[in-house]
């Protein structure tokens, strides 16, 4: 879009106010905190007991179904409240209460594995093709070649990862800071369509995006996207919801002791509820329609055995998966 084919007003033509349930303010988050759950005793044993049952069973991550997880009835209920949440209302929801002080670190990367297959299907997320990452400083310098800013100490720009849900299950706290933060893309959209719309029509328009050397052989070192798009009359921006939400971080100052830094296990998910995305965003998620498998940073550990339960997993859920298409050798998996 150029500039000749903005509105008088600097504005896309027949671009207004989104009005969605995840355009608030802050300001409505402490009016209504409906979006903190506490966890009631019921539940935290369904979840327990699903944990056993999966240890139990001696799989590994890849060989493991939603079914090695049988959480029963009120904490599957709990899970689908939640996740309605973040996709037909604000946003994001936050779970507390779960028992991670008397969990092994083992354990807790087991049940959120097994939280994470109930909803969707785990994307890669960096180099090395983790699936599951530890957000804790690892020595890491931000805004480096190899800096990403969760193996740091330091506050976060604002932004959204590349999957439709960003899970964060926190294991530690430091001694001070580290808070999350978050915000309305929604909203900023709107605010800056009242006071800068010249500058929200540049937004709608392609720019490119960087791997940032987190690409598979067979994908480019960059890529052309919007910032913001619309598909379907749904808004969607690329800077959980993770498409109408915004994170950051504060810095943080961290323990001595290694036992006792921080730590924080972070999941991506594509969702089989999830909405189609905007067309200009395909090269980015690979695929942008409504139930299918899309999103993650491919990396350069993908194996035939992830592929395969990636596949799996589509299948349980009822995804198209065609993510791979540009791997000649996945012809093979692909539903």
């Amino acid at each position: 879009m150029g500039a000749s084919a903005m509105s008088a007003s600097g504005a896309p033509p027949g671009v207004g106010p989104v009005v969605q349930p995840g355009g608030w303010t802050p300001e409505d988050l402490r009016r209504d905190t409906g979006w903190a759950h506490r966890l009631d005793a019921a539940e935290i044993a369904a979840f327990e007991r699903g944990l056993v049952h999966a240890r139990a069973s001696g799989k590994g991550f890849w060989d493991l179904a939603p079914g090695d997880f049988p959480f029963g009835e009120a904490a599957l209920e709990r899970l689908a409240r939640a996740l309605a949440e973040t996709q037909q209302g604000r946003g994001f929801q936050m779970l507390r209460g779960l028992p991670v002080d008397r969990w092994s670190v083992e354990d807790a990367r087991l049940f959120f594995w097994g939280l994470g297959l109930h909803l969707g299907v785990p994307r890669p997320q960096g180099r090395a093709s983790q699936y599951m990452s530890d957000v804790r400083d690892a020595g890491g310098t931000y805004r480096s070649v190899q800096g990403r800013g969760y193996n740091t100490k330091s506050a976060f720009d604002f932004h959204a990862d590349g999957s439709d849900l960003v899970g964060l299950m926190c294991l530690r706290t430091g001694v001070s800071g580290g808070e999350s933060l978050i915000a309305s893309s929604i909203t900023a959209h709107n605010t800056m369509l009242a006071e800068r719309p010249d500058l929200l029509a540049r937004l709608y328009e392609p720019v490119p995006f960087s791997r940032q050397g987190e690409h598979a052989p067979e994908e480019p070192a960059w890529y052309m996207a919007a910032i913001i798009g619309v598909r379907d009359g749904r808004f969607a921006c690329r800077h959980i919801r993770n498409h109408v939400m915004l994170h950051s971080r504060t810095d943080y100052v961290d323990h001595d002791a290694p036992e006792r830094k921080r730590h924080l296990l972070r999941l991506w998910l594509s969702l089989p509820g999830a909405p189609a995305l905007p067309e200009s965003w395909r090269l980015a998620y690979k695929d942008v329609e409504a139930c299918a498998v899309r999103g993650g940073f491919r990396g350069l550990g993908i194996t035939p055995q992830i592929e395969s339960f990636e596949a799996r997993m589509a299948a349980h859920h009822a995804m198209a998966f065609r993510i791979y298409a540009d791997r000649a050798h996945t012809q093979g998996v692909r539903a």
